[in-house]
């Protein structure tokens, strides 16, 4: 799927400029215009979206003058308005879709992990269903269109069928291109509680555990070192024979 339109009732939604407003509940008040620039995407905006700081007004105001305007049906004279409270909701349900369930804790029971899994992943399948739905009426009525792409054997170029989609929102683009990531199973989660980039990053490979930080490699490398001496290190020293997998044979 090709997301080829990005706009609000066919006006442009870059956010020209972004004004915060403080108060008991802090807002902010966007000026549209011009139009989005996506080779400025160096984050998908799922991912930057879910590690935003979005208490930290210089953050989010960075945020939509690179990826757009976030769409909201509240106006002040001829800017959108949007409240800080709504961003962090969005989020929360961002990152409860996103994030896996944490290991088993030393102080934590099986029971009391197993009770702790089971209500996580419930969660979390329930905020998926909530993003594709929101995901799914924030956008127009797909259309199947005919572009360009491949070469065949004489070197001709072949048509590739791709879907036009038109965007009401950058909160639908983050739906969608948060489904694509779930079902791709790329949705990362650090295994490093002390991660520096906020825990949250798309896998190259569906069994990797870290986001590729020197700090996460070395955490997920000395946890496995401690595991190995558990099972098999501290065992040798002490002159036992390690345990094996009764799959391999077990021990001799």
């Amino acid at each position: 799927m090709v997301v080829a339109s990005y706009s609000k009732q066919k006006k442009e939604v870059s956010a020209k400029d972004v004004e915060f407003v403080t108060g008991s509940d802090p807002y902010y008040l966007i000026a549209e215009g011009g139009s989005v620039d996506t080779s400025k995407w160096d984050v998908a905006p799922h991912l930057a979206f879910v590690k935003l700081a979005v208490d930290d007004p210089i953050e989010v105001r960075k945020f939509m003058l690179k990826y757009g305007a976030w769409y909201s049906a509240e106006t002040e004279g001829d800017r959108t308005k949007v409240t800080q409270a709504e961003l962090a909701k969005k989020q929360s349900l961002l990152r409860m879709a996103w994030q896996r369930v944490d290991p088993k804790k030393a102080d934590e029971s099986e029971q009391a992990f197993e009770i702790r899994r089971k209500q996580e992943a419930g969660q979390k399948q329930d905020a998926r269903q909530e993003i594709a739905h929101q995901g799914t009426n924030g956008f127009s009525a797909p259309v199947l269109m005919t572009g360009f792409g491949g070469k065949t054997k004489g070197g001709a170029r072949k048509a590739d069928p791709y879907v036009l989609m038109t965007a009401g929102s950058l909160w639908a683009v983050i739906c969608v291109l948060s489904m694509r990531t779930f079902w791709a199973t790329r949705n990362g989660y650090c295994v490093n509680p002390n991660c520096p980039n906020g825990r949250y990053f798309l896998r190259l490979r569906k069994n990797q555990q870290v986001c590729g930080a020197r700090e996460c490699v070395s955490y997920a490398q000395t946890e496995y070192t401690m595991k190995w001496w558990k099972s098999a290190g501290k065992p040798q020293y002490r002159g036992q024979k390690p345990r094996r997998d009764s799959k391999k044979g077990g021990s001799k």
